[in-house]
Parts: C-alpha cells; structure tokens; sequence
C-alpha cells in the first residue's frame, strides 16, 4: 500500500510539472500558427490587382501602390487615371485566402 501512495505522490508531482509545460507549449503553437499565417506578399497582392484590370481592359500603367499593413496583413493600391479612380486593397484572409476588395470613387458620386 505504502508502495502505491509513493507511486501515487509521485505521479502527482509529475502532473503539476508537465500540465503547465503542456499548456505553454500549445499556447505558443497557436500563437506560431496565428502570427505567420499571413502568406500574402506585395508581387502576388499586385497581380491580382492586375488581373482584375486586365478583365475589364484598362491600362496598368495608372496603378500605384499605396500602403502596406503587415499587422493586418494587407495591402493597398490606387488606381486613378483614364477617367477612373478606385481604390484596392487585397487582405490575406486566413480561412478563405487572398481578396480583393474596391471602392470605385466614381460609381459612388453617381
């Protein structure tokens, strides 16, 4: 009996050292996870930007980067010329990937 409370005692004190280093170990996996999630880069953040241009046939050359959050993880460009002017913002979404967002200035004042 004295053999099973020793082996009792010590698998406590086993439990009240591993269990907080378990705990910190997938506390830190999650924050890894969490802050390198963001995949997105300005080159293919620009081509989308470019694709969605090229679609509705107007000239690139009127596309200027703008800003860049790598908190957010986002990036933003304004195109203004050829009698348009929108602006873009591609942001990383973790679960569905990559979008592309607008605010046309000119559809709006209509």
């Amino acid at each position: 009996m004295q053999k099973f409370n020793l082996i009792l005692t010590v698998l406590k004190w086993v439990g009240f050292i591993l269990a907080p280093l378990l705990v910190l170990l997938i506390v830190n996996s999650i924050y890894d996870l969490s802050a390198g999630a963001c995949s997105l880069d300005h080159d293919y953040a620009k081509k989308k930007v470019e694709k969605y241009l090229q679609q509705k046939k107007m000239p690139l050359e009127y596309l200027v980067s703008k800003m860049t959050s790598n908190e957010k993880c986002s990036y933003s460009f304004m195109y203004e010329g050829a009698g348009e002017k929108i602006h873009f913002v591609v942001v990383d979404d973790f679960v569905r990937g990559p979008k592309l967002t607008k605010w046309d200035f000119n559809a709006q004042a209509k």
